[in-house]
């Protein structure tokens, strides 16, 4: 609403396998019950229509209220103002649309793919906002923006960082330390060797530390360059 009202866009940052359409799914619920205002959803990637496809063709894989607006012609698959764009002459005009309006487009650690180019053209335009939705790795473009810093660099060179930045971490698909104790500790014992190889150095010796306790008794955080041989 705040974007809105200063006349800005809204970029998503978001993969376009699952996360995407769950953050649809969420924007939708949101217009419907008039909590954010009625402005046009871009979803900008070529990839997400195809996901879209298989969504399509297995609604008994989907939740009734979802399959219903699937049989409707609306839902998170188009429509209720969600307009997927493939075409990249479109893409590069959707940043300078005079309207507001969210665009979400990958990756979602802005690494990579459409979002730079939207990026590239808002990043420098304190009206607009950018809702960071997934984890964002050391040394991506992501993590750069939400440091307290007033640049950014990305494609070779720094840009003024007057974008409003939002980080959201209840949209992660990552586990948590609950959800490792509940997967691991059946094979506690059972298993030889555990390597911790995604997440950040001192999260992860933390829960090798604790896989040690429950019983694991080769576990490691490798760094690189580091071999593990299998068996």
């Amino acid at each position: 609403r705040d974007t809105v009202e200063r006349d800005g866009k809204v970029l998503i940052p978001a993969f376009s396998l699952g996360r995407t359409q769950l953050i649809i799914h969420v924007l939708q619920q949101g217009l419907r019950e008039r909590k954010i205002p009625q402005i046009p959803i871009f979803v900008d990637s070529p990839l997400a229509p195809e996901v879209a496809a298989v969504y399509r063709a297995h609604p008994n894989s989907l939740s009734e209220e979802i399959a219903q607006a699937l049989r409707e012609g609306h839902g998170l698959l188009g429509g209720d103002g969600v307009n997927y764009v493939r075409d990249f002459e479109e893409s590069t005009r959707l940043a300078s649309r005079p309207e507001s309006s969210v665009i979400i487009a990958s990756s979602g650690m802005c690494d990579a793919g459409r979002i730079q180019q939207h990026l590239k053209q808002l990043v420098d335009d304190p009206r607009c906002t950018i809702i960071l939705v997934s984890y964002q790795a050391q040394g991506t473009v992501g993590r750069k923006l939400l440091e307290p810093k007033p640049t950014v660099r990305f494609q070779g060179r720094d840009w003024n960082k007057w974008i409003n930045v939002v980080h959201l971490d209840g949209f992660s698909g990552h586990a948590d330390r609950e959800d490792f104790v509940d997967y691991l500790t059946p094979v506690a014992g059972k298993v030889g060797k555990v390597r911790l190889i995604h997440g950040e150095r001192e999260q992860a010796e933390a829960l090798a530390d604790m896989l040690r306790a429950l019983g694991f008794g080769d576990v490691r955080v490798p760094v690189p360059g580091d071999r593990a041989a299998i068996g």
